[in-house]
């Protein structure tokens, strides 16, 4: 490990979370310490249950990867100011933390939250080192675009989104997400999407039975929508047509659904061995997905049709995400009305799908390792 050149993960999301963004971040950084001493700078696990952590000291452990997590305020319903409030008190530790380490020889930093990027790159600043950003989702466009009338109060983040991410290197986990920051700050960046995690068979319960697992947000994450085209007229047209699901989670808006669905299964968070379990003994998946924040972010569970040999019913409007399905013949959109249940995806279509996911191979496509050792040479640093 003496020997590797050293590179810092930054990002709020970490193992052992089992939903969102941390798995794909952890995997990231075991990935990535065969070529680097990679120590990763997170937060204590409260994701998706928003649970608050004890105050403590940050705690590090692991070895490569190194592992040290901060304390952070958790609110226990993640509104835009408490939310705003949770990841800007993160950001401050950790740029305030690493001002006084060692210079790494790169910085990755993955985003969201936003101001964690911010951080990142003063600090790139500072060091003269690189800086990627990787988005696992866009902030502050998802905010807008879920509140446009706060319009005045993003203004000015886009100003600086727009003069970091023309000196930094992007990243972002699908094509959509690529041509909105173009189309937004000028920026070309590279598409690395998240991977397969697991990867198993086994024939289909005779009986359709429908499962939706990932968090039980309101607006953002695990959106559930009570619009046309949300999770509960979708849930309400299953009881019509006497589909039996279950619903895997954890969130704001469980309550909600045990209220008003008591005839569904619910379950906890599960682990990945649970999981998948679970996922192999039901038909069809279901994903959520905002209408709003369609290009700006990318449902991980779809990731589950693969792993799985699952068909999905995707609940919303046209969308990158649609195109996803539609491109490995994976699943059907559902807008409003009676629901088609899609038939099982063929075995060449997913034997496709594992290979074009597949973390190895997608480190290898997009030479992730070497670009990131010729960041050095084209960043512009305004110092």
């Amino acid at each position: 490990m003496q020997n590797k050149p050293k590179l810092y993960i930054l990002g709020i999301n970490y193992a052992p979370e089992l939903v969102g963004i941390g798995p794909f971040t952890a995997q990231m950084a075991e990935a990535l310490a065969c070529q680097w001493e990679v120590h990763a700078f997170t937060s204590f696990p409260y994701y998706p249950k928003w649970e608050k952590i004890p105050l403590q000291t940050p705690k590090t452990e692991g070895t490569n990867p190194k592992i040290t997590r901060f304390w952070n305020y958790v609110p226990s319903r993640p509104k835009i100011l408490f939310r705003l409030l949770h990841e800007l008190l993160f950001a401050f530790q950790i740029f305030f933390y690493l001002l006084v380490h060692r210079r790494p020889s790169k910085i990755i930093v993955v985003a969201p939250p936003i101001f964690l990027a911010y951080a990142a790159y003063v600090l790139g600043v500072i060091w003269r080192v690189p800086v990627l950003v990787h988005f696992q989702d866009i902030q502050p466009d998802a905010a807008l675009a879920l509140y446009p009338h706060l319009r005045s109060w993003f203004s000015p983040l886009f100003t600086v989104n727009r003069f970091m991410l023309r000196r930094t290197q992007v990243t972002t986990i699908h094509e959509g997400m690529q041509e909105h920051i173009h189309r937004t700050y000028g920026v070309t960046g590279t598409v690395f999407p998240n991977w397969v995690r697991q990867t198993q068979d086994q024939a289909a319960p005779s009986t359709p039975k429908l499962l939706y697992s990932g968090s039980l947000g309101e607006k953002y994450s695990g959106y559930l929508g009570d619009t046309h085209s949300g999770l509960f007229p979708f849930l309400r047209q299953c009881i019509l047509q006497q589909l039996d699901v279950t619903i895997v989670g954890a969130g704001p808006q469980l309550v909600k659904l045990k209220k008003e669905f008591p005839q569904f299964s619910y379950l906890d968070i599960l682990s990945d061995a649970d999981y998948a379990r679970t996922v192999l003994s039901h038909t069809h998946l279901i994903v959520a997905q905002n209408p709003a924040l369609q290009h700006m972010l990318m449902p991980s569970k779809l990731l589950a049709a693969v792993s799985f040999a699952r068909p999905v019913v995707l609940i919303g409007t046209e969308s990158p995400a649609s195109h996803w399905l539609e491109k490995y013949q994976l699943g059907t959109l559902w807008s409003s009305g009676t629901i088609t249940l899609p038939p099982n995806p063929s075995r060449q279509n997913i034997e496709q799908a594992r290979k074009d996911y597949d973390l190895t191979e997608i480190l290898s496509r997009h030479n992730y390792l070497q670009d990131l050792s010729k960041i050095s040479s084209g960043i512009t640093l305004p110092i």
